[in-house]
């Protein structure tokens, strides 16, 4: 059926910018190697927060994603390099088996570095940044009060049951089976919104 996609970052150029807080991604639509600085007004916390990360992710790689709106909502300041990973660069080929349990790996994003350490998977990469930039109260990234804690999880566990929904979606390759797929995906979605209502009705 001629179906074709792009994933929205990669073909608007587009990344998320926090309110109040410059524009961290020029480089989203520049070639893989150039860099963006993201400065903000927002104290982080003290100590190895302070010096400016730098990561490592790509256009159309959710998991990697999500350290990097981690990172923007933070408002701590960072440096991003947007990856081609149909096109890997040599410094981000070694960047990833500097850090990698299996250095002759297939590269992958994100990579995070920061105070001296670099690291890989997107889920340890993203607790890091939660607990280094996040805050330390229930204005931060993560919590302290149990009850707004569990209800974020279950909305994060959730919604990330819709990533192969939306994959799915993508690699269709008939008109039925994307239907199918829209399908499935927009009922994930709805699962993920209703814990959202939830999670808004216990603190009411």
């Amino acid at each position: 059926s001629g179906l074709v996609h792009e994933s929205s970052l990669a073909s608007c150029g587009f990344a998320p910018v926090r309110e109040g807080v410059a524009e961290a991604s020029a480089a989203t639509a520049a070639e893989a190697g150039s860099f963006a600085s993201s400065s903000s007004s927002s104290s982080v916390v003290a100590g190895v927060a302070k010096e400016t990360a730098r990561m490592w992710t790509s256009a159309t790689c959710p998991f990697a994603h999500r350290p990097w709106l981690a990172l923007v909502e933070s408002g701590a300041p960072f440096e991003l390099n947007v990856e081609n990973l149909e096109n890997k660069s040599e410094g981000f080929k070694a960047t990833f088996a500097r850090a990698a349990p299996d250095a002759s790996g297939n590269p992958s994003v994100p990579i995070l570095e920061h105070a001296g350490a670099t690291m890989v998977e997107s889920a340890l990469v993203l607790k890091y940044v939660s607990e280094t930039f996040g805050g330390n109260d229930d204005a931060g990234l993560i919590p302290k009060d149990p009850v707004k804690g569990y209800y974020g999880q279950i909305f994060a566990d959730t919604f990330q049951a819709c990533v192969p929904l939306y994959f799915k979606m993508l690699r269709a390759t008939s008109d039925e089976e994307l239907a199918e797929a829209e399908s499935a995906f927009i009922a994930g979605l709805k699962k993920a919104n209703r814990c959202l209502e939830l999670g808004a009705s216990a603190r009411e």
